[in-house]
């Protein structure tokens, strides 16, 4: 028997139910050790255990035997053992009881406890063979077992019976009822007259019919349990899918003629990316923050003879006009990683390029500021019903992981339950749903978006340079300033770019923007 250890220092005990015996000899245990722990395949030594009357504080490599329970008559064999916990050891125990048949007279009957009730162990993997001394037909052998509904039974007809479990409960038992012929037995126990076959077949298919009905309730109740578990899964993963694409729905219209510039909307790039995520933003609204700090002249770009480039603060009159997401941005980029006045290209593009890992804190901070300030502009709205529903999906989820682990004594399908309730619970309870005025200004910059891309069609736009400059900030949020770099030198000649009233788009910067690290994907 190997035993898993549940402390350190324990008495691993083996009960004797001996009442059904007439007495013991030949007692003989081992403890089985590996000779080398880390190949299991390699042969064991079997170490012997001695008897002893009592068990000391020190005592090792040995064991005792003694009547546990004079009532019932157990008797026990008793290890000390110290070891690891979760440590496995395993014990060998021989020994022959003698006058374990009951010779009826229209039977012999072998009846044995090999796990007693009051025992209350986990045991996994057991097996037992029973092999008579003589080879019978098998229909001379009827084998029955009691006390644990999944023990499994097998007459092989050669003179053996097996009985196999892959886990007995605490609080099962395992009994085993095997009658033969009495002839089997000449030299068994003194003859009982009295007809017992029918009284224990009677007993024991009893006891079976009650194994297999306990089965098909157990059996019942773990499919049912995955079945309620799965119910609970698709529910909760339809409902998330639901009030997704709900709220992606495709905005109206915002009327029929055709925008000829930006919309009419007071707010900032930065908050524009609000708009159209919902919320996330990062690294290209940040990216725009900064080129609209250069465009409205509050920055300067400056290269040197080696076009390195730095980024000048400007001191500016009316600089109250600044959100402060954007005094934020100005104060730290420049007084904080820079010197004061200015900051290299080369330390905006490390930042731009680690942006969700160095500086952290502060691009959170900025990213609350400007959320806070487009909270205004109403873009989402609560969704109180979407919520109330999605989190009456929670529950029935949590109701259902509840039904699935207690009655139906499915664990693992109630935890699975759970782990999508509170899914979709994190998710219902951050969903922010864009309100009937986000949905029409967001058709207003689809149709500017569309604008961009005519005018950007042809051989000429038409359009000043410097209107391009207030274009360019907003089209990165809209995720097509790259394209707008690409193709304006198509529709301008390179002297255009020389105009020294030009801020971001003038040529010494065209390749800093277009090398910006993903900002401008």
């Amino acid at each position: 028997i190997t035993y898993r250890l549940l402390q350190e220092k324990v008495r691993i005990e083996k009960p004797i139910p001996m009442s059904n015996a007439s007495g013991v000899e030949e007692m003989k245990v081992f403890r089985q050790e590996q000779k080398d722990s880390a190949d299991k395949s390699k042969a064991t030594d079997l170490i012997s255990l001695k008897q002893s009357a009592e068990s000391g504080k020190n005592s090792r490599d040995v064991y005792r035997y003694f009547p546990a329970d004079k009532k019932e008559e157990v008797y026990q064999i008793a290890v000390p053992f110290h070891g690891k916990k979760r440590e496995e050891v395993t014990l060998v125990y021989r020994y022959k009881l003698k006058d374990t048949v009951y010779l009826y007279k229209d039977t012999a009957a072998f009846l044995w406890q090999f796990i007693l009730p009051e025992q209350k162990v986990e045991i996994r993997n057991l097996s037992v063979r029973i092999t008579l001394p003589e080879k019978i037909a098998k229909d001379q052998m009827d084998g029955y077992v009691s006390g644990s509904a999944y023990a499994e039974k097998e007459e092989s007809g050669n003179g053996t019976f097996r009985i196999t479990a892959g886990k007995l409960g605490p609080e099962e038992a395992l009994e085993v009822a095997l009658l033969l012929p009495n002839s089997l037995f000449p030299d068994g126990r003194k003859t009982i007259e009295d007809n017992a076959k029918g009284t224990i077949v009677s007993n024991m298919a009893e006891w079976e019919d009650e194994a297999t009905r306990a089965r098909k309730e157990e059996d019942l109740k773990f499919y049912g349990g995955w079945a309620i578990a799965v119910l609970s899964v698709l529910l909760s993963c339809g409902t998330g899918l639901l009030l997704y694409w709900k709220d992606r729905r495709k905005p109206g219209k915002s009327g029929k003629d055709k925008a000829k510039g930006l919309p009419n909307a007071p707010y900032t790039p930065a908050e524009l990316g609000v708009l159209l995520h919902q919320g996330k933003i990062g690294i290209r609204e940040f990216t725009a923050t900064v080129l609209h700090l250069i465009q409205t002249g509050y920055l300067e770009l400056h290269f040197d003879e080696k076009k390195e480039g730095s980024l000048i603060r400007k001191e500016k009159n009316g600089e109250e006009k600044l959100r402060p997401q954007e005094e934020y941005a100005l104060q730290w980029l420049v007084a904080e990683m820079g010197d004061g006045k200015e900051l290299s290209l080369e330390a905006l593009n490390r930042l731009l390029d680690n942006y969700s890992g160095l500086h952290r804190q502060r691009t959170l901070r900025w990213e609350d500021m400007v959320n806070q300030e487009a909270a205004k502009w109403k873009f989402q709205e609560s969704g109180k019903k979407d919520k109330a529903w999605g989190l009456g999906v929670v529950l029935i989820g949590l109701l259902s992981a509840g039904v699935a682990g207690f009655p139906l004594k499915n664990p693992r399908a109630g935890i699975l339950s759970v782990l999508f309730a509170l899914a979709l619970a994190g998710y219902v309870l951050s969903l922010k749903k864009t309100s009937e005025s986000g949905m029409f200004q967001i058709a207003q910059w689809q149709q500017f978006k569309d604008f961009l891309r005519s005018q950007l069609s042809g051989d000429s736009t038409g359009l000043p340079l410097a209107i391009w400059e207030q274009y360019l900030v907003y089209a990165v949020p809209l995720g097509m300033a790259k394209e707008v770099l690409e193709k304006l030198p198509d529709s301008y000649p390179p002297s255009s770019f020389e105009d020294g009233n030009l801020t971001i788009l003038h040529a010494d910067s065209r390749s800093w923007l277009l090398n910006i690290p993903s900002g401008l994907e």
